[in-house]
């Protein structure tokens, strides 16, 4: 028995017939309209499903034919629920365009199974059809759990992305996302997905299916930001952690290290710097140590005065040896680093009485 479907094609109603010997038919439609809109829009105009069929069917008849004809001689209903899901009335509805992308995306779910290419055809019919919201290509995604709690090693989530149509698996892959921090004195972290490394990672064949459809599989959504120390950005905090990058100088024994580039990450708490000196250790040792990670304080007044009064020896010296010895090298002043910070002690009662923590 044939069956017939109704829908728009270039832009205008068109049934289409399906005879049970395979045969379509399409009356009044021109397929060299779609193709000469194509070509004046540069390939930017979407062929209707009559141009689909028209270009594809004999390919795919064989196959489709038979298990669309068993299926049409279901009855289709249309139903209404009422607000606890119970079906309230049922009513015959003729084979509708929706029914055919069902059934076609049982076929497709089957070819794609069988890595058969044919896929591909029966894919760009599906994506021709204008589809309701809740029958359209859609890739649905299930979260996985985060792994590697450490954030001095990354975390990172596996995914199951499924292809659907219909609400019919077509296929299913995973995707793998990790976050990995990338600076151990802020703690910045990179995002990089991983997928690639996935055996289930879509084939060939599936990224061809996406693309007839027209969708495209979604980024993962990255594992959640660290729960890092944070610094205090306004600078005036009074803890700290100073970092003294590790260098081995000509003529030193290997167990004799020198420091360069001293710089100090300032915290508004104690319990904070600790935590963070903390963790550029851990990531330290998994990177390699090459740098003194160091808890420090401001100095507190009383070692201020100190401190510019040793400065202002140290000028006075200068001054002499520019007097008394030619061509003697002056005494180079400290970095500023430690003119200003000292390292901190663990016991409060070992700190200056003036130093307010």
């Amino acid at each position: 028995m044939p069956f017939t479907i109704k829908t728009i094609c270039a832009d205008k109603e068109q049934e289409i017939t399906f005879e049970d010997d395979g045969v379509l038919s399409m009356p009044g439609y021109d397929p060299m309209y779609e193709e000469a809109m194509a070509e004046f829009t540069g390939g930017e105009y979407k062929f209707s499903l009559c141009h689909c069929l028209y270009k594809d069917w004999d390919e795919i008849a064989d196959g489709v034919m038979e298990r669309l004809v068993g299926e049409i001689k279901k009855p289709y209903f249309d139903e209404h629920f009422d607000r606890y899901g119970y079906v309230t009335s049922r009513k015959v509805r003729p084979f509708n365009q929706g029914d055919l992308a069902c059934i076609l995306a049982e076929i497709l779910a089957d070819l794609v199974k069988a890595e058969d290419y044919s896929a591909v055809v029966i894919a760009s019919i599906i994506g021709s059809m204008n589809l309701k919201l809740d029958i359209c290509p859609d890739i649905a995604v299930e979260e996985g759990a985060e792994r590697g709690d450490n954030c001095s090693d990354g975390v990172w989530r596996t995914d199951t992305h499924t292809l659907k149509v219909c609400d019919i698996e077509i296929a299913n892959w995973e995707r793998m996302i990790e976050r990995r921090i990338n600076d151990f004195m802020y703690f910045g972290s990179d995002v990089e997905d991983m997928s690639d490394q996935m055996e289930g990672y879509p084939s060939e064949l599936v990224q061809e299916v996406m693309d007839a459809l027209g969708i495209a599989d979604s980024d993962p959504d990255p594992p959640k930001e660290f729960d890092t120390p944070k610094h205090d950005e306004s600078g005036e905090g009074v803890f700290g952690v100073l970092y003294e990058e590790l260098i081995y100088e000509s003529g030193k024994r290997p167990h004799e290290r020198d420091v360069r580039n001293p710089e100090v990450v300032i915290y508004d708490d104690e319990s904070i710097a600790k935590e963070a000196a903390e963790l550029s250790n851990a990531i330290e040792s998994n990177w390699g140590d090459e740098h003194r990670i160091t808890l420090v304080r401001r100095m507190s007044p009383s070692e201020l005065e100190e401190q510019r009064e040793a400065a202002a020896q140290r000028e006075f010296l200068r001054k002499q040896h520019r007097l008394f010895s030619d061509g003697a090298e002056d005494v180079p002043e400290p970095d500023p680093v430690y003119t200003q910070w000292t390292e901190l002690e663990e016991d409060e009662d070992d700190r200056p009485e003036d130093f307010e923590g």
